[in-house]
């Protein structure tokens, strides 16, 4: 992400002021918050939050370890908006990708497979990410919480498509199906990226489409 979108940029201003959070106001500088926070995003790829130093952050840009101070108090402060920055573009995603009129045609498997390709590419793509935030969690109880936020927000949309679809299943048991459905994948992948315990990582292209016939199974879908 070179530059935040109109609505990440209104998430990102609603965070600025938490404690630690230095605000910006020229152009200029907020380009380099961002340019700091994408750089984060991109180096928890290849270490360990831990591992990943300021000075890293600032070089990743050819900036100085001050620009980061004139932004951020710590590193602290400095996760903090990372998580809020990552996870509102997230749910920018769904809310373009998952639009109910958009998908008005769409059966129930169909959309199974597009959550869990969504999904699967998601912790992909942010594996490092993910996993710092999880690792963070043992220390920092509220690191976690955006991304819970975040997976509520999508399991709610993913259930309010899904759940009118099972009609094969009683009524009141569909929406509660779609969500342990969610907490499932979610589960899965989280062990995938912590702990990699196979047959398919994460990279195996198989992963989406076996998630996938896994769901639907349980949801009483044909699999295909």
């Amino acid at each position: 992400m070179a530059t935040s979108s109109a609505r990440t940029k209104v998430v990102l201003r609603r965070h600025i002021r938490r404690a630690g959070v230095l605000r910006v106001v020229q152009p200029r500088a907020e380009a380099t918050r961002d340019a700091l926070l994408d750089a984060g995003r991109r180096l928890l790829n290849e270490r360990d939050f831990d591992a990943m130093s300021i000075a890293d952050l600032a070089a990743a840009n050819a900036l100085s370890v001050g620009s980061f101070y004139g932004r951020f108090r710590d590193k602290e402060a400095y996760f903090a908006l990372l998580q809020e920055m990552v996870t509102s573009e997230w749910t920018e995603a769904t809310l373009r990708d998952f639009d109910v009129r958009r998908l008005a045609g769409w059966s129930a498997g169909r959309i199974v497979r597009l959550v869990t390709t969504q999904v699967v590419n998601v912790y992909r793509n942010d594996r490092g990410f993910i996993s710092a935030a999880l690792r963070h969690a043992s220390t920092h109880p509220g690191a976690w919480t955006p991304l819970k936020r975040a997976g509520a927000r999508f399991a709610n949309v993913v259930t309010a498509l899904l759940a009118p679809r099972l009609t094969h299943l009683p009524r009141m048991a569909r929406a509660a199906r779609v969500r342990f459905a969610m907490q499932l994948l979610y589960g899965m992948l989280i062990n995938a990226v912590l702990n990699d315990p196979g047959p398919l990582n994460l990279d195996d292209p198989r992963l989406e489409k076996e998630l996938a016939r896994a769901l639907s199974a349980y949801l009483g879908l044909r699999p295909r």
